[in-house]
């Protein structure tokens, strides 16, 4: 049972998400009457499933809230913002309910929120469908809410009662979608000496005319389509049931044939055309129905099915699996053991000079890095899954500040590991509350400034080679450098004597505790911001930059890699030392003089006519060899620039499994992480963005040179 009740959080949270997506498109929209049919949707499936799963106050609450906007789909009442808006706060109070659905706090909220939904009810003026439907709803549209016919056979797993799960509530949620005829299939009950109250021995055959479609029926089953058997077939995609005829003729066969839904094709077939022609066939309906039940005509009966259309039967196709995050986390580290086996292997191939052991362990290593990639694909989601809760976001603080802000997104296909997701969402939550309380300005303001009324916040995300790019512009006043400045000089971060550029002035704003703000609010100037940010990200092997314009607006660019746990890397030596550069930062390779990197004046050389400054590491990190009169020169990419790194020998590309190498070595910033090597050694990794920032701002002494 608790397994189905944290599937059933599960879903209420998906169903929670939804309905906070669709609200913010209903607002925009108010007459978009679809959209009222998905909220009331959510609602009703909310309400069943929680009172299956013993959630008494969510059930009851949500059935008020289904109410409401069956009233408001039903033109009863005009939907404004204000309910909108009501709709939105309840939906983080019935959240709240999935944690403690009995709390007496939450209960007396949940009445105060009853009470308000019953004074819309009684308060709000009906709307007068004569003259006051809104103009883009037409007739036309709303008959498009058409009934259709489904054919339904709910055969429940014996056991399902043990789970906690009443099947006559799935039963009751189908009522309620629509009209029903039903039929109690018993022929599996026991004797009354046999019976045993624990099994379910029924099973039922179900005919529903109803608006919803096929996704609705199903999601009345979803806590027990796995255990149970379920059948859901469409019979007719008109409105059969308004015929006087339909539910005598079609009980005629359910009471008869209740197994069998191709039994329900000539009639429907009959039905169809009394429906078009607006008249009523009896005799050919009793004809055929005689026909399909008995058994003696056995001819005509083969006559009448083949005269029907092919009834579609069609096979479930289960596209997509829910799987728990803590085995995708485990599947995640046997992929890393598995990368780090087969390195092993391939060490001792090497080792052994073994022909078959080579192919073999070439072989093995093709298979893990397809295993690898399958595995971290599984990790990945789009980063559509965060955008609701920043548009959110902005609708409030935008409301609460009085400033009108229109967020925009680009690229949110785009997917990240599913760790980076759960990481970032809080600095870009920073990042778009900063840009609505100190970059959009005032309505007016922006009016006497020649600016459109309504600001705006435009997030882009797209693919870079390994690495994923967020940017985060918005149109506001930017950032005043000079009093950006002058803050840093009163925190003594930066001396009066410095000549900074703006770029430089901008990377101030991310010091701890750094903040231009005189008053501290609820919104933000407490002190903790673009640090925080500038931190979480650089924890991901990520990094941040600002540029901005004084009076036209402000960017910030996120730059992320994909994954955090298994790179591919180019194993190199440094002073005998083995290190890994990731892949994804390497932009050439080039061979070099020892004498031309020795003879370089201010750490820049002309590699193949082109200028590029480099850091010598073998020299940096310890003594170089004096001996080698060649070396390896590999070009990284650094922010919007390329920058060399020298390093002694290449030895191979490497899958790297990063581990975490804490705070034991001098400079350990520089590294993203150490590797085990097939030798059982350790090669530390990279992180050349870091590596670069570290020696470019450094004082090197004359031995560094």
């Amino acid at each position: 049972m608790e397994d189905f009740t944290k599937l059933f959080n599960d879903e209420a949270k998906d169903l929670l998400g939804k309905l906070e997506e669709t609200l913010l498109q209903l607002e925009e929209d108010l007459s978009n009457y679809e959209l009222v049919n998905e909220v009331f949707r959510i609602m009703h499936s909310l309400k069943g499933s929680g009172a299956m799963f013993g959630y008494k106050n969510l059930s009851d609450f949500t059935h008020e809230l289904e109410t409401l906007y069956d009233k408001i789909r039903s033109q009863e009442i005009k939907l404004n913002t204000d309910i909108i808006g009501f709709t939105m706060s309840v939906g983080d109070h019935i959240s709240q309910l999935l944690h403690a659905d009995d709390d007496p706090e939450l209960l007396s909220q949940t009445n105060k929120h009853k009470a308000h939904i019953n004074s819309l009810l009684k308060d709000i003026a009906p709307v007068n469908k004569g003259s006051e439907v809104p103009d883009t709803v037409s007739e036309p549209e709303k008959s498009d809410l058409k009934k259709s016919i489904y054919y339904i056979k709910f055969e429940p797993n014996e056991d399902i009662l043990n789970d906690g799960t009443n099947p006559l509530y799935l039963v009751d949620e189908l009522v309620d979608l629509g009209e029903t005829l039903i039929r109690i299939n018993s022929e599996k009950l026991q004797d009354f000496d046999d019976f045993n109250p624990s099994k379910c021995k029924l099973s039922w055959t179900i005919i529903l005319s109803t608006e919803a479609g096929k996704s609705d029926i199903e999601d009345v089953f979803i806590f027990v389509n796995i255990d149970s058997k379920i059948t859901i077939e469409l019979l007719s995609e008109k409105d059969l049931f308004s015929l006087h005829n339909c539910r005598s003729s079609l009980s005629y066969i359910l009471d008869n044939k209740p197994d069998e839904p191709d039994s329900f094709l000539s009639i429907i077939d009959a039905l169809e055309t009394d429906y078009e022609q607006t008249t009523t066939n009896k005799t050919y309906i009793e004809e055929v129905a005689e026909v399909l039940t008995d058994p003696e005509k056995t001819e005509e009966k083969e006559a009448v099915v083949n005269k029907a259309k092919p009834f579609q039967n069609e096979t479930i196709s289960i596209e997509t699996v829910k799987v728990a995050s803590s085995k995708l986390d485990s599947l995640i580290n046997l992929v890393s053991e598995l990368v780090t086996t087969q390195a092993r292997l391939v060490n001792l191939a090497n080792e052994v000079n073994s022909t078959e052991l080579v192919i073999l362990s070439e072989d093995f290593q093709q298979l893990s890095r397809q295993f690898r990639d399958i595995a971290f694909d599984m990790r990945l989601i789009p980063i559509q899954t965060m955008i609701v809760k920043f548009k959110r976001l902005t609708r409030d603080l935008s409301k609460k500040l009085n400033k009108k802000v229109v967020f925009i997104t680009e690229g949110t296909e785009t997917e990240l590991d599913k760790t980076i997701i759960a990481t970032i969402s809080d600095p870009i939550m920073h990042i778009i509350r900063n840009a609505i309380d100190h970059g959009i300005e005032s309505p007016q303001k922006r009016i006497e400034q020649g600016k459109p009324e309504i600001g705006t916040i435009h997030l882009e995300a797209s693919l870079s080679g390994t690495s994923i790019i967020i940017q985060i512009t918005d149109d506001g006043a930017g950032i005043d450098t000079q009093n950006v400045l002058h803050k840093a000089l009163e925190k003594n971060l930066v001396q009066p004597t410095d000549d900074l550029s703006d770029k430089e002035i901008l990377k101030l704003l991310m010091q701890p505790g750094f903040s231009t703000n005189e008053v501290v609010t609820d919104v933000s100037g407490r002190g903790v911001g673009m640090d925080v940010v500038r931190k979480k990200i650089n924890d991901l092997r990520g990094e941040v930059s600002l540029s901005s314009e004084q009076g036209k607006g402000t960017e910030v660019t996120i730059r992320l890699p994909l994954t955090l746990s298994i790179i591919d890397g180019l194993l190199v030596t440094i002073n005998n030392d083995r290190f890994v550069i990731p892949l994804s930062s390497v932009k050439q390779i080039h061979k070099v003089s020892a004498d031309a990197v020795n003879s370089a004046i201010n750490n820049v050389i002309n590699v193949d006519g082109t200028q590029f400054p480099f850091i010598n590491l073998p020299r940096v990190f310890g003594n170089s060899d004096e001996k080698s009169t060649e070396i390896h020169f590999i070009t990284v990419g650094y922010q919007k620039k390329v920058v060399g790194l020298v390093v002694n020998e290449l030895l191979s590309e490497y899958q790297a499994v990063l581990k975490p190498i804490g705070k034991i070595l001098e400079h350990d910033e520089i590294f993203a992480g150490a590797s085990i090597l097939g030798d059982g050694k350790v090669a530390l990794v990279l992180d050349t963005n870091k590596l670069i920032d570290f020696y470019s701002n450094r004082k090197v002494d004359k031995n560094d040179k």
